[in-house]
């Protein structure tokens, strides 16, 4: 084969590649409701104090009670529906390059070897795939307790999706699409970012379902879960533990103050909860999962659904956060 040829050849992808890298690094993500809206809307309002999460966050944590409980600020709320660990560390390390942002409030959860395989090959998924959040999930994939070669083959499995984040062409779609301009509101009940699960346009069916005897059997099974937190620290746990870790130090570093919060309604985080609450300075994890210390968290009125609560007990969780972290002036 002529050299002519083969240099043709190797040059086409290497600049197909190049090309695509420019593409992503002019995406915003802003086509995605939940990162796009919210992410101009942090940037307009200059939060101080951000919250990140999944919907538990996104539900439960009503920021302009907070800041007027804890006494001034500019708090926002970044919950948001369906948020992964990996999501929330990712987000967390975007928060960090924010002149303004000085308080971090980031809700415990733990990084899951395997993609959901419905929410693999999306963009919600691509986004924050870079190679740092497959290097952590790794980290936590070669921890657990399974076959080796299931466990290579889960990694396999991230380093394609890492792939897609970088070359995927659709990864520019906001900057073609224009999109990037005029982000719709996820939600017209949003308040800086949080709505009460009153308002979803299925609340009606969802509280039903909650009322049924079914959902009460199921609220019952995971209180009885929260009653008795006794589970031991795996070697999963330490490994998810020192990602979140790493993150404190480095925003300690950078003079932004992390709290983590394991938000009511989330089961299973035991373990990495006794390992992290070991590591961190007293007061900088937050369990409201506790039903000793927080008996009221747990009257089924307040509850939405078996996961979430109503905004009458997204009052209680914010009170209880205003209460454990510093006053705005400090």
């Amino acid at each position: 084969m002529p050299p002519r040829i083969i240099i043709k050849a190797v040059a086409f992808p290497v600049l197909l590649g190049l090309l695509l890298l420019a593409v992503k690094s002019q995406d915003r993500a802003a086509d995605i409701d939940e990162v796009g809206y919210k992410t101009q809307e942090l940037n307009e309002l200059q939060a101080e104090t951000v919250f990140l999460g999944s919907s538990r966050t996104y539900r439960h944590v009503d920021v302009t009670r907070f800041d007027s409980l804890r006494g001034g600020g500019n708090s926002y709320n970044f919950g948001m529906r369906g948020g992964t660990a990996l999501e929330v560390h990712y987000q967390a390390e975007r928060m960090l390059e924010l002149p303004h942002v000085r308080w971090l409030v980031l809700e415990l959860g733990t990084v899951r070897p395997l993609v959901r395989l419905e929410n693999r090959d999306t963009r919600r998924t691509y986004y924050y795939h870079d190679l740092r959040r497959v290097k952590l999930a790794s980290d936590v994939t070669l921890a657990f307790d399974m076959p080796l070669m299931r466990r290579l083959e889960i990694i396999r499995g991230r380093l394609k999706v890492a792939l897609d984040h970088y070359f995927l062409v659709g990864q520019g779609e906001a900057l073609i699409t224009g999109r990037t301009v005029e982000p719709e509101p996820f939600s017209r009940f949003d308040r800086r970012g949080f709505s009460a699960l009153d308002y979803a346009e299925n609340a009606g069916r969802r509280s039903e379902a909650f009322r049924h005897p079914k959902g009460q059997e199921a609220f019952r099974r995971k209180l009885e879960r929260l009653r008795h937190r006794d589970a031991e620290p795996t070697a999963a746990d330490s490994a998810m533990a020192s990602i979140w870790i790493d993150l404190y130090r480095r925003a300690e570093a950078q003079d932004v103050e992390v709290y983590f919060a394991e938000q009511v309604g989330e089961v299973g985080l035991d373990g990495l909860a006794r390992v992290l609450g070991d590591a961190l300075p007293p007061g900088h994890l937050i369990i409201l999962n506790d039903m000793e210390r927080y008996p009221g968290l747990f009257d089924p009125d307040l509850w939405f659904d078996p996961g979430h609560l109503n905004e009458r007990g997204a009052e209680q969780v914010t009170d209880i956060l205003a209460a454990r972290l510093p006053p705005a002036s400090s």
